[in-house]
């Protein structure tokens, strides 16, 4: 059986970005999603696509920096992972983001992240309650 999707593109009235959000309709209980979006930031347009990579780069990033947060001391050591980690999210915007905007690409993607995992656990909590 292949793999169906269904697209969904809005565009927001305050901002002129659009999203186009790719979701599964029948993939075998898998939930394979993948979100491209534009931001600005800074007075320029960057797109960033998260993908299954991305969004596990993202949860490593927010646990390292509770690791850092938790425990000082082992900043520096963790320090050089959060570097890396940034890296490998930051691949995935284009055009490659200024080191000025970096920062605040790396925090759209998050809060992208954080409310994607918000909006499929609803879902998910809807699904229960009706099988109930």
């Amino acid at each position: 059986m292949g793999q169906h999707y269904e697209i969904d593109i809005c565009w927001p009235v305050e901002e002129l970005h659009h999203y186009v959000i790719l979701k599964p309709i029948c993939i075998h209980k898998m939930n394979i999603i993948m979100i491209v979006k534009e931001v600005e930031v800074n007075g320029s347009l960057y797109k960033f696509t998260l993908t299954g990579q991305v969004l596990s780069q993202v949860d490593r990033l927010k646990n390292l920096y509770s690791q850092a947060y938790d425990d000082p001391e082992a900043f520096e050591q963790i320090s050089s992972d959060i570097a890396g980690t940034i890296s490998n999210i930051a691949a995935a915007i284009e055009p490659p983001a200024s080191d000025n905007d970096l920062d605040g690409v790396i925090q759209e993607i998050i809060t992208t992240v954080d409310n994607r995992k918000a909006e499929m656990n609803k879902q998910v909590t809807r699904k229960r309650r009706r099988k109930r």
